[in-house]
């Protein structure tokens, strides 16, 4: 079973494709899906929508996760936040693929053991639970250590529809 975990953003998106086989989890790919500052934005939502149209034709997983919205105090950071998860969200739906969206503490609770856990704890844990990722392994950005841990949140949850 592939799941597939998004960490949105107008920027720089974050994504972790895992396989739960043989009761191991084991690393697929991940990366960031980057976008230029000065980019006008109806690009930056379509390259969006099309690295996400990719990532689901080639991996087809079974679910996935992404990271819930918080309210900025910045309400056109919020907004634009809004619309790069819109356009997520309509690729998975066009692909007929579950979504389960994950807070923040709760994916940090479920990689920790803590819900206030620094990026660094969150990043050394993923290192321990993956398998099939040599342990000299380095993540480019946090995004992608943010994706693979929605990744396996979403794995683990029980909520799913």
């Amino acid at each position: 079973m592939i799941i597939l975990g998004i960490d949105p953003s107008l920027n720089s998106t974050g994504y972790g494709l895992i396989e739960y086989k043989n009761s191991r989890v084991h690393y697929l790919e991940s990366g960031v899906i980057k976008n230029i500052q000065k980019t006008p934005i109806e690009i930056k939502l379509l390259t969006i929508s099309e690295k996400i149209e990719n990532i689901l034709t080639i991996y087809k997983p079974f679910k996935s996760g992404i990271e819930e919205t918080f309210v900025n105090t910045n309400f056109q950071t919020s907004l634009k936040l809004a619309m790069a998860r819109g356009v997520i969200l309509t690729q998975l739906a066009k692909f007929e693929i579950p979504i389960l969206e994950l807070s923040p503490n709760l994916i940090k609770k479920n990689i920790t053991g803590y819900g206030k856990a620094k990026k660094d704890q969150v990043s050394f844990m993923i290192m321990q639970i993956l398998s099939g990722i040599s342990k000299n392994h380095k993540f480019d950005t946090e995004d992608e250590t943010d994706a693979i841990a929605i990744a396996i949140t979403a794995l683990n949850s029980k909520n799913y529809m």
